[in-house]
């Protein structure tokens, strides 16, 4: 398992009986895999799809193997993510956003029943804010299906809709109009705090307010803060 991507096996063949060099397939794939930038990736993954999207490929007297990279979300690189989940129809990858999702559901059915918008807000404690953290625990984890017809695969890159505000077929907590989550500390106003607001597209009760300034911005933080220069 690479620490940047999740690799795709496309084809595998055995040219013989004999055993190929682990070491060397490994070294040629990780030397391949090193000229990626993951973020450009993701985003050529999200506009082209698969059959767009360049293949690795190691070839030698003893075995060929053919491969695509997923790009791991930000929040997995670096580290031993989960294998991909395989199903007849659908290959998906997880995701952690599980405490995220924990902490809105402990709010979402307060104060009994609302005539009016409901905003839930949640401070996250962490160093930064993963925007794609936020995005899967509200809209679902991000999922690359096919069909298992050659000639049809009909790649695709989409969001699971196992969010907590659910999906169009199965909407969740629709009391609630709209989420928003942050950062913020006393430590990090003026350096890492980030925020981020959400429609729930399926509200009872939507609301129509946007927040699109930095935190800094919106609270006038100055840069030294908040240990002011001496005069």
């Amino acid at each position: 398992m690479h620490r940047i991507f999740l690799l795709k096996l496309d084809e595998i063949v055995f040219k013989d009986n004999s055993q190929p060099s682990g070491k060397m397939i490994v070294r040629y794939f990780n030397q391949a895999i090193s000229s990626y930038d993951p973020d450009i990736y993701t985003d050529l993954l999200s506009q082209r799809g698969f059959q767009a999207m360049p293949k690795i490929v190691y070839d030698d007297d003893k075995v060929k193997i053919e491969l695509q990279l997923i790009p791991k979300s930000p929040l997995h690189r670096g580290t031993n993510s989960r294998s991909i989940g395989t199903h007849p129809i659908v290959t998906q990858i997880g995701n952690d956003s599980e405490d995220i999702i924990t902490a809105l559901e402990s709010k979402a059915t307060r104060y009994g029943a609302l005539n009016a918008p409901y905003i839930i807000c949640l401070n996250k404690q962490s160093i930064s804010l993963d925007i794609i953290e936020v995005q899967e625990a509200l809209y679902g984890s991000l999922q690359i299906s096919w069909r298992d017809i050659p000639d049809n695969r009909d790649e695709r890159l989409e969001l699971s809709g196992n969010g907590f505000f659910g999906s169009k077929n199965n909407p969740k907590f629709t009391r609630v109009s709209g989420v928003y989550i942050t950062n913020a500390n006393t430590a990090n106003l003026a350096t890492t705090v980030d925020h981020a607001f959400r429609h729930n597209p399926f509200a009872q009760f939507p609301t129509y307010m946007v927040i699109d300034k930095p935190v800094q911005e919106l609270l006038s933080i100055p840069l030294d803060y908040p240990m002011p220069s001496k005069i």
